[in-house]
């Protein structure tokens, strides 16, 4: 790929283990709306007028020089008085629908899945069509990386799929309910994002290596906390575990450097 100053080479070096003088830098996603002014060397009150451009400027300011994910609207849902955040199926809300399905217990839940998620995935297995994600793929790193220009490496992160949970479609309650009720509706559902996860992830790899990025990524998903995974470890190793491997597989062996994230509680 062709790097185009000391900072991405830094980085570049870095991601691929070579002997380079200092530390790259990652993004930081500031929230406070008057620190990225600041930082970005603009007047009070110019992010908000025009979020993309001054955060941006504040990220090449503070001298980062990897950049993964794109989060430059992130802090407006934040103000002075603090988090903006809205009602949803985890902070909340009253009913919670999954479609049009209204989900008022864990056998809703279950239910939702059999009728309408696995045979989802089934379908998008059957119908999987990689030319499109390899092209999606390659578009979206080669312009975000013209985006930030030639002093920050774009980098992945989030570009891979993976088993996940679904607590943000049907509330933490009856998800984590549901997955104690039904093992079985879980292990063939994470089963099924394992087989899917793996098709999709061979045409991401096609992606990045067309588009010439580096083979790099964060591995993103809240199921942990600071106590711990958000279930017993013992039963994700039926089925989502092996689903994970295989998922991952085709970026491992294209020789990708994967880093998993880890939230302080």
């Amino acid at each position: 790929m062709k790097i185009e100053s000391e900072r991405q080479a830094l980085a570049y070096a870095t991601i691929n283990r070579e002997p380079a003088k200092g530390i790259p830098t990652a993004q930081m996603n500031i929230m406070e709306h008057s620190v990225i002014d600041r930082l970005a060397g603009m007047p009070v009150g110019s992010y908000v007028k025009n979020p993309d451009e001054v955060y941006l400027k504040m990220q090449r300011e503070i001298g980062v020089s990897l950049y993964g994910q794109h989060l430059t609207t992130n802090p407006l849902s934040m103000d002075t008085t603090g988090f903006l955040g809205h009602i949803g199926n985890t902070t909340g809300a009253q009913k919670i629908y999954a479609g049009t399905m209204l989900i008022e217990s864990p056998e809703d839940a279950a239910e939702h899945m059999e009728k309408h998620v696995i045979p989802g995935y089934v379908s998008a297995i059957e119908h999987f069509q990689e030319d499109a994600i390899v092209t999606q793929t390659a578009n979206n790193e080669i312009n975000l990386q013209k985006i930030l220009g030639p002093e920050i490496l774009k980098t992945g992160h989030g570009v891979f799929s993976f088993p996940t949970f679904s607590y943000g479609t049907y509330g933490y309650e009856y998800y984590f309910g549901a997955y104690a009720l039904y093992p079985e509706v879980f292990d063939r559902l994470f089963t099924l994002q394992g087989d899917y996860a793996y098709l999709y992830n061979k045409a991401v790899v096609k992606g990045f290596i067309q588009a010439e990025r580096p083979l790099f990524s964060l591995l993103d998903h809240d199921m942990a906390d600071g106590r711990g995974v958000l279930v017993n470890p013992k039963t994700l190793e039926r089925a989502w575990v092996p689903a994970f491997i295989k998922s991952m597989q085709p970026a491992v062996e294209a020789g990708f450097t994967l880093v998993a994230l880890r939230r302080q509680p």
